[in-house]
């Protein structure tokens, strides 16, 4: 056999080698079938006033298959807390009006949401106050008359059952979608 022959053998038996090292670790088994056994979820991302949170869930027969799902920010327990969030969000539309939570309990609150409302005229926000334990809406509560932009950034609310009283005048705008009691 001459010297050709044996590279040329040489190369053959590598190239082979090669060949179905890559086709065991390129081509695994197909995994088996089987129905989902899902376990409990579990937060792997706690919810904050500014942050949506999320939990995961994983198969029992096979931990790496998993499920995700976003979890609700928790209601902003101040106003504070909506304002600077509020202003670090972009400008948005009606169509993208963001949804807050918020739980008011006297009538300084607010005062110092309409502030707020006010001051981001820019950012249209759906304002959702059912978790509130107030009794009365105050009088301008969302709109008042000294300001150029009234209830432009409110495009609905959802006023808690606890309100028995509601002063006067509670809207005098007209981009107002819908009041919900």
């Amino acid at each position: 056999m001459n010297s050709t022959s044996k590279v040329l053998g040489f190369a053959v038996v590598i190239a082979a080698i090669s060949f179905s090292v890559l086709w065991l670790t390129a081509c695994p088994e197909p995994e088996p079938e089987h129905t989902h056994q899902w376990g409990e979820w579990t937060v792997t991302k706690a919810p904050t006033e500014t942050e949506e949170g999320e939990e995961t869930r994983s198969c029992a027969l096979n931990p790496a298959h998993k499920e995700t799902r976003t979890i609700s920010r928790i209601p902003f327990t101040s106003v504070a807390g909506l304002e600077t969030w509020l202003t670090n969000q972009p400008a948005n539309t009606v169509a993208t009006a963001y949804t807050i939570t918020l739980n008011i309990d006297d009538e300084d609150d607010f005062s110092a949401l309409f502030t707020t409302l006010n001051s981001a005229a820019d950012k249209y926000v759906y304002l959702d106050l059912s978790g509130s334990t107030i009794e009365t809406i105050p009088d301008n509560a969302f709109c008042g008359t000294s300001s150029p932009f009234g209830c432009a950034a409110l495009t609905g609310i959802v006023i808690p059952n606890s309100v028995t009283s509601v002063r006067t005048p509670l809207l005098i705008s007209t981009l107002w979608y819908s009041l919900l009691l």
